[in-house]
């Protein structure tokens, strides 16, 4: 303030902490006297107002020194990278940027989020009236969606509820699901490879009525409604000890060892869930089915810790 109601300077060249230039930007303004900053923060300068008209900079921002980061690590073929945070103008600054992200998608890890927050509610009934805490966030990774890759979670079930293998083919055929000799991947939506006796047969799943939810729409709740459930006997599949799942990552090889095996009797392999089609089914306010989804790319196992 000196320097611009006494001393008259034309310009000033400074701070070079975030802080400091962010505290002198309104004696600037009144001032109009042009600052030339030599701290990071995109706050600085963004969003433009007509205070900030008079702020400049010459490092590069935070913003973009992180992605010369980034992209240095995908260059050297890095995958794991953990950033220890403060709270600082840069801290600030990141959390500022993840605040513009206009919605974000539970897809993994529903249990570990009813937990925490579960947890959360605990803490909260032990202080009542206590302000913000520790224990109102928890750790969560973000992918934008059109880098996230959905793989179809597969079934096996361990026997035939007392069918043979050609009584199933016939039951299928009566539900009005058509059985084909096929190969092990579906060929799109509404299409389930089915492992049988040493065999691949490809199901065409009959399609859902007009008035049928999305989330009742997608494959694994039309074999779940028109074959697992009626005729192999699986009631709920959360909590039925007949069926199991195996994750896309592993191919439907795993599927026919399974059989070949003995471990199971049956298997199928699943049409993938879009990523349109969950986040469509959660902007709705519908629940995705159980094991319908497999997420790439997955973390590295880890274990980060912080007492609440």
């Amino acid at each position: 303030r000196k320097f611009i109601g006494e001393t008259k300077v034309d310009a000033i060249i400074g701070s070079t902490t975030t802080p400091n230039t962010l505290a002198m930007i309104d004696v600037i303004a009144e001032g109009e006297t042009p600052v030339i900053s030599l701290a990071s923060s995109a706050r600085i300068i963004e969003p433009m107002s007509a205070k900030k008209a008079w702020m400049f900079k010459t490092p590069q921002t935070d913003t973009m020194m992180v992605l010369a980061i980034l992209e240095h690590a995908a260059r050297r073929g890095m995958k794991t990278m953990a950033y220890v945070g403060f709270n600082d103008a840069l801290g600030e600054a990141l959390v500022a940027a993840f605040a513009k992200i206009p919605l974000l998608y539970i897809a993994d890890g529903h249990h570990r989020a009813a937990s925490a927050m579960r947890a959360r509610q605990a803490l909260r009934d032990r202080t009542p009236g206590a302000g913000a805490m520790d224990a109102d966030t928890f750790l969560a990774v973000a992918f934008p969606d059109d880098q996230t890759q959905i793989l179809p979670y597969h079934r096996v079930v361990k026997d035939l509820a007392g069918l043979t293998p050609g009584a199933l083919l016939e039951a299928l055929v009566e539900r009005g699901v058509v059985a084909t000799p096929g190969t092990d991947t579906p060929g799109g939506p509404g299409e389930v490879a089915m492992y049988l006796a040493g065999r691949w047969y490809t199901l065409r799943l009959a399609p859902a009525t007009a008035e049928t939810s999305d989330a009742d729409r997608l494959d694994v709740s039309l074999l779940q409604e028109q074959v697992l459930g009626p005729l192999l006997g699986i009631g709920d599949p959360r909590t039925d000890k007949r069926i199991d799942f195996i994750g896309g990552i592993r191919g439907p090889g795993a599927l026919a060892t399974r059989v070949d095996q003995g471990a199971a009797a049956v298997a199928f392999a699943i049409y993938p869930v879009s990523v349109e089609d969950l986040m469509r089914i959660a902007d709705s306010g519908g629940i995705m089915p159980p094991k319908s989804t497999w997420f790439e790319p997955k973390l590295r196992d880890g274990l980060l810790t912080h007492l609440i």
